[in-house]
């Protein structure tokens, strides 16, 4: 774009309200993104840009940047300015998953290759997204030369750079920066410990690290600068180098394609989407601007998204029970428990998967149409049967779904028509997506293309079960936003369930992401006691069917169980749990939600503490783990509260001194549950408001 240009955003609001914070302007060689929070600046450059600056809105808090080589590099190819530069900014309007926003689109081209990249502005979101599609890419762009040998500091003053198709770049200035990647783990059937976190401080050489996530802090000033690459966790990403982030002092580069040079030389090709945000320096924050970040990425429902399903799978009859008889009465105890959901794992079909306990299942890789009808045996009245009793009580009911893989999911407009069918005919709630494996950009394409189907034609109403326990799947933080993630196998079949590892994961993860996210399973504990150790505290007899449940209280439950086989007092147990938890359930997740205290390991004190989005109440999960030792549990929490009501769990006490609590009278093993408010004044959302008098109550 030549001359002088100035696009800027459309009012989303009532006009009296004053222009939206949110614009796109382009100004001679400035380029300005804004969300009203957070301002990146760029070096037009042809449109093949290069950001000069990042700016903290609310802190007032700016970061100059080098701009002195474009965001996108590809290794082959040096050329630093492009032609034929055009902006475009699109208002597009919310739906069900995304709120409405501004998309900037920029298209250049690089040498013979088309670029265009394009960003979302969502209003006061603290972090701006941007995504990458090239065209007409020769392999030659993507051609490396090898790494050569490290020599004395004497041969090169300035250290040899990394040779890496990069997405985006941050030239921070100053010489003091700490830098920490945060690795995740899928393939859950496999990996037990799913986050690591390493640190380091930026040099004059290229440091190559991996991750989904890094944080960036100066030492001698304040605030923080996040990347969140929205990819599959590491080596399940296409196109992957074994990094994601190339850490030098005054260059931090974002790499990582999505794709191979093969694929980007036979048509358009799509990176993986490049997050960049700012937040205070210390964690809490960070976590914090992360949750708002992903409140762009998919829009809370608790009316959709809030559920408590129960699941047969998870007993280890595979498929063997699985007719109308036996569903029936699942969905009859579903009711009595007070669950949300039924779902219908694998072996509801007529096509039976190598999964099934018969011997005829030989499906998984490709599937016919005529695979996906009701098993004609087990359910010879088809689903209608099923569909009517659990309208009755108020259950929704979920299947379990296998696109098939065949000529890279060439059959993905066939698969999403049949999903949308059950929606359509039969109202099915959610469908578990399993069998995922992405192993070319065709692939990548077909499936994105599945699910938007899905999503466009049930207005977001279908919740998408994304499985990622095995094989090479989106993971965590990509195509993320069309449901929940079904996130682990686990049995006492196979005495590889601990109550204690299922929070441990949870917790761990929900640094990062909102737990609310995750289906975590709890099973029947009284299952298979002989396959652990009679003597272990930790075993899920020992620990118990109530405590069992409340290690899942912040993600989406799962009873993970054919209900029938709970013993009465588990049953009863569980229905007064439930009854209580459904109270407030969808209330938390509709909150941000941190860890407090140890990450779980069965011998500390754990928990949780969600706010509302005014940050003036939530909730506070406290558990005293079966080995933990201290009997009473110390806490610096995220959010500070004048007030605490206890709602369910062990008869406790709590002694608050600001965001310090202490909590007592929790025996081993046991939790408690509290509603926080702040009346201090303190708090944005309660700054005018009056404490209620003592009369009032809590």
């Amino acid at each position: 774009m030549s001359g002088l240009a100035m696009l800027s955003s459309l009012l989303l609001g009532a006009a009296a309200a004053g222009p939206p914070p949110e614009s796109a302007t382009l100004e001679g060689d400035r380029l300005v993104l804004t969300t009203g929070r957070v301002t990146r600046e760029f070096r037009w450059n042809g449109g093949h840009v290069a950001a000069t600056m990042l700016r903290d809105e609310h802190a007032n808090r700016v970061w100059r940047l080098a701009g002195d080589k474009p965001d996108l590099s590809l290794p082959g190819l040096d050329i630093d300015r492009g032609e034929n530069g055009r902006l475009a900014v699109t208002q597009v309007a919310g739906d069900a998953i995304e709120p409405g926003h501004l998309l900037v689109t920029i298209t250049t081209r690089v040498g013979a290759v088309g670029v265009t990249r394009r960003c979302k502005l969502f209003r006061m979101s603290p972090a701006i997204g941007c995504s990458l599609t090239l065209t007409g890419a020769p392999p030659s762009a993507f051609a490396i030369v090898g790494a050569r040998e490290a020599g004395m500091i004497e041969d090169d003053a300035g250290g040899a750079r990394g040779a890496a198709f990069v997405t985006d770049r941050l030239g921070l200035s100053g010489r003091h920066w700490r830098a920490d990647a945060v690795r995740f783990f899928a393939a859950t059937d496999h990996n037990d410990t799913l986050v690591d976190r390493a640190s380091s401080l930026l040099y004059r050489e290229d440091k190559a690290t991996t991750g989904n996530i890094l944080l960036l802090r100066e030492t001698a000033a304040g605030g923080a600068i996040f990347v969140l690459k929205e990819a599959p966790a590491g080596a399940d990403q296409l196109g992957w180098t074994g990094r994601d982030f190339l850490l030098r002092t005054g260059d931090v580069r974002i790499v990582g394609s999505g794709f191979s040079a093969q694929e980007a030389a036979q048509g358009a090709v799509h990176s993986y989407a490049v997050v960049v945000g700012v937040a205070e320096a210390d964690e809490t924050s960070i976590q914090l601007a992360l949750r708002d970040h992903f409140a762009t990425v998919r829009q809370f429902d608790p009316a959709r998204d809030s559920m408590l399903m129960s699941n047969t799978w998870g007993d280890r009859s595979r498929d063997s029970r699985m007719n109308e008889a036996f569903l029936l009465g699942e969905i009859e105890a579903a009711a009595r428990l007070g669950l949300t959901h039924v779902q219908l794992d694998d072996g509801w079909q007529a096509g039976l998967s190598r999964n099934s306990a018969n011997r005829a299942g030989q499906r998984w890789e490709d599937w016919s149409a005529d695979d996906w009808r009701a098993h004609p045996t087990r359910f010879p009245r088809g689903l209608a049967p099923l569909v009517d009793r659990a309208r009755r009580h108020g259950i929704r009911l979920g299947l379990w779904f296998n696109p098939s893989q065949a000529n890279a999911y060439a059959a993905w407009a066939r698969d999403a028509d049949i999903l949308i069918g059950y929606w359509r005919d039969h109202g099915i709630a959610s469908v578990k997506i399993d069998g995922i494996q992405v192993d070319s950009h065709e692939a990548e394409r077909n499936l994105a293309n599945f699910l938007d189907r899905i999503r466009r034609a049930t207005g977001g109403r279908m919740v998408i079960n994304m499985d990622v326990t095995a094989g090479r799947r989106p993971g965590y933080f990509h195509r993320n936003r069309y449901g929940n993630l079904f996130l682990e196998n686990r049995y006492t079949d196979w005495g590889n369930y601990y109550p204690h590892r299922t929070l441990r994961n949870v917790w761990m993860l929900g640094q990062w992401l909102p737990p609310q996210w995750l289906q975590a399973e709890f099973l029947n504990v009284a299952r298979n006691p002989a396959s652990y150790n009679p003597d272990d505290p930790l075993a899920p007899a020992a620990v118990g069917q109530s405590a069992g449940f409340a290690k899942t209280l912040v993600a989406q439950p799962l009873a993970w169980m054919e209900l029938a086989g709970l013993s009465e007092p588990a049953r009863t147990a569980l229905t007064e749990e439930i009854a209580a938890y459904r109270a407030i359930q969808g209330e938390l997740h509709n909150q941000a939600i941190l860890p407090i205290g140890d990450a779980p390991d069965g011998a500390g004190w754990t928990g949780f503490q969600s706010a509302s989005t005014d940050r003036c109440s939530g909730f506070l999960i406290v558990y005293r783990e079966p080995l933990a030792v201290p009997d009473r549990g110390i806490f610096t929490l995220p959010f500070a509260a004048s007030d605490y009501a206890q709602l369910g769990g062990a008869q406790a006490a709590i002694n608050v001194t600001g965001r310090q609590v202490e909590v007592t009278g929790i025996k081993q093993g046991g939790h408690a549950i509290w509603r926080w408010r702040d009346w201090s004044g303190q708090c944005p959302g309660n700054a005018s408001v009056a404490a209620p008098s003592p009369s009032a109550g809590g």
